[in-house]
C-alpha cells in the first residue's frame, strides 16, 4: 500500500465527482467528498473476482454515486436501507459457509434511522463476523448540522466490535482501522471514521449548503487549485 498513491487517487476521484455534478447541475458533493478517502482506499484492498471469490460493497446512499465507474459492481440502496440488505447477504453466506467480506458504507446520521438500527440489532444478536459496517461520521444530515455521537457506544451495545479512526482522510489511520476489524472474531466490526463533510475544497467544507446543489464553474476552478 503506498498512501500517497491512494491519497492522490481520492483526490482524482473527488474532481471527477465535482465535474459531473458541474454537469448535471445538482448533487451531493459534501457527503461525496467526505467519504472519497474511505471509498478509494476499499476499493484498492477487496477481492474482485465471480461472486463466490468477491468481496460486496453496499453503498447506503445513491447521492454518492458519482464516486464509482460502471464497471466498479458496487450496490446502491436507499438511505437508510444499506445495512438491512448487507445483513441479508450476510446471513446468506454465512448459511452457505462462504468467507467472503460484505462492507457497508452510511452516514451517521442513518443510525437515526429505525431501519438500520433493526438491521445493526440483528447483525449483533446474530454474530456476523463477516460484516463490516463503514460509518462517515461527518456530523450531517443533509445540509444540517447533526451530531449523533457516542456512536461507539451504541454500537456496543447492539454487540459491535468498534474502532475509530480519528482522521478519516489519513490513509494510513484507514489502513490501521481495517486491519483491526480484520483481525476481530465473532462480532460484526463497525469502523467509525470522522471526516469533514466536503473535504478537500476550501468552498465546500463543513457547509451543508451544497448539498443536491449545483457546483459552479468558478468552485470548480478553486477546486483543482486545491486538489492538484
Amino acid at each position: 500500500m503506498d498512501p500517497s498513491n491512494i491519497k492522490q487517487e481520492a483526490n482524482e476521484r473527488r474532481l471527477k465527482v465535482l465535474n459531473k455534478i458541474n454537469q448535471q447541475d445538482t448533487g451531493s458533493s459534501g457527503s461525496c467528498l467526505s467519504s472519497a478517502d474511505i471509498v478509494t482506499y476499499l476499493l484498492s484492498r477487496i477481492k474482485k473476482g465471480s461472486f463466490k471469490e468477491r468481496d460486496y460493497l453496499i453503498v447506503s446512499k445513491t447521492s454518492i454515486s458519482e464516486h464509482f465507474e460502471k464497471n466498479e459492481a458496487i450496490s446502491f440502496q436507499k438511505e437508510g436501507l444499506g445495512l438491512s440488505v448487507a445483513v441479508g447477504l450476510s446471513l446468506d453466506l454465512r448459511n452457505n459457509k462462504e468467507k467472503n467480506w460484505v462492507y457497508c458504507l452510511i452516514e451517521d446520521s442513518e443510525l437515526l434511522n429505525g431501519t438500520t438500527l433493526e438491521a445493526a440489532l440483528i447483525a449483533g444478536r446474530e454474530g456476523l463476523e463477516n460484516l463490516v459496517l463503514l460509518i462517515d461520521n461527518n456530523q450531517f444530515a443533509g445540509d444540517n448540522k447533526q451530531k449523533v455521537d457516542p456512536l461507539h457506544d451504541k454500537l456496543r451495545s447492539f454487540g459491535f466490535k468498534t474502532f475509530v479512526v480519528l482522521n478519516g482522510h489519513n490513509i494510513p489511520e484507514i489502513h490501521e482501522g481495517f486491519e483491526k476489524a480484520h483481525k476481530s472474531n465473532a462480532h460484526p466490526v463497525a469502523i467509525i471514521f470522522k471526516t469533514i463533510k466536503g473535504k478537500g475544497v476550501r468552498f465546500i467544507e463543513n457547509k451543508g449548503s451544497y448539498y443536491h446543489s449545483p457546483i459552479s464553474n468558478e468552485v470548480l476552478i478553486e477546486a483543482n487549485k486545491d486538489l492538484c
